[in-house]
């Protein structure tokens, strides 16, 4: 089936990123079946949740569809096929419709901040290779361009397409996602924006702590989204062993099972299951065996979690890492 011909985006040779030996690579147990039926009845939510437009949500909507359209795909399914091709292909072309003509830059109604470009960009991209569709690729180049363009000066990114705006770890993280797919796509990144990229997620940490800030310096006790996105821009940025990242990696293991159950933040599990699943299997048993078992236990009978579309996409994206079908989940 096509599904199987996903690859990994996360060892992308545009983005330098250093694979694992063999005997290093993380062997991930089963799905149970309690997940597995989660993340069905939660797609099936998706499906009947969709607005008549293609989109999700009633604000950030391009952010909302874009989770959405990756949700759908964790399973295997692909635009135009199965029973929700029809689903995808409307996320697709909602998020098409939405870039301006001028540039391509993705923005609607409800907010035109960077950070729902970049998960625009994530979302095509990963879909790209498993749709007919001639629209996508030239969207796709476009969008990367932008990101190219407002690349701060310290090498991060913003809110807004403006690179004297300085750069924050939430739209960062946001970026690198996004431009790591692409690169996996086929759509070259330099060199010099992923270097510049990757000083700028070291300035973010706490040189004292090891902790990760919202911004330069990493002031702050640091919260469990920035533990997670730090060490993630980390790996995507090809950096698999400085000292920055097993310090990083270290304040990680330091939220108990019991922290992590009580965090109600689904896009800090989101980011914080992807890094501790490129660490290795303690990392990630610790992490998944917790959150997942907290999330299955949440999920509605009618098979979405509360926080709508937003968490109950995170929550599918969060459970499936075992599945990793999607290119985000390989290493």
């Amino acid at each position: 089936m096509r599904y199987l011909l996903l690859v990994s985006m996360l060892i992308s040779s545009s983005l330098s990123f250093a694979g694992k030996a063999p005997s290093e690579r993380i062997h991930i147990t089963k799905l149970s079946k309690e997940a597995e039926n989660g993340i069905t009845k939660g797609i099936s939510w998706l499906k009947r949740n969709q607005n008549e437009d293609g989109s999700y949500g009633q604000k950030y909507k391009i952010t909302y569809t874009s989770l959405a359209l990756m949700a759908y795909m964790v399973q295997g399914h692909i635009p135009d096929e199965g029973i929700y091709g029809k689903n995808m292909n409307r996320c697709i072309s909602y998020l098409l419709s939405r870039a301006r003509k001028h540039n391509g830059y993705f923005a609607d109604e409800t907010s035109n901040v960077l950070y729902q470009h970049s998960y625009a960009t994530l979302a095509l991209a990963e879909v790209w290779g498993h749709s007919k569709r001639s629209d996508i690729g030239p969207a796709l180049k476009r969008a990367v361009n932008i990101l190219f363009r407002s690349q701060s000066r310290d090498g991060g990114w913003r809110y807004q397409p403006n690179s004297s705006a300085g750069s924050d770890i939430s739209c960062t993280i946001a970026a690198v996602q996004a431009l790591a797919s692409a690169g996996e796509a086929g759509i070259r990144i330099p060199e010099s924006v992923t270097n510049r990229a990757k000083r700028c997620v070291r300035r973010y940490q706490n040189p004292r702590t090891g902790k990760f800030g919202y911004t330069a310096g990493g002031s702050g006790n640091g919260t469990m989204y920035q533990a997670g996105a730090g060490p993630l821009s980390l790996f995507m940025l090809g950096d698999r062993s400085s000292v920055q990242l097993k310090r990083g990696i270290a304040s990680m293991f330091k939220y108990s099972q019991a922290s992590i159950t009580s965090e109600n933040d689904l896009l800090a599990h989101y980011y914080c299951m992807q890094a501790s699943y490129q660490k290795g299997p303690k990392l990630y048993k610790h992490w998944y065996d917790a959150i997942s078992k907290k999330l299955i236990s949440q999920q509605s009978p009618g098979g979405g979690w509360s926080g709508g579309v937003y968490h109950t996409s995170l929550a599918i994206l969060i459970l499936a890492v075992p599945y990793r079908y999607l290119p985000i989940y390989q290493r």
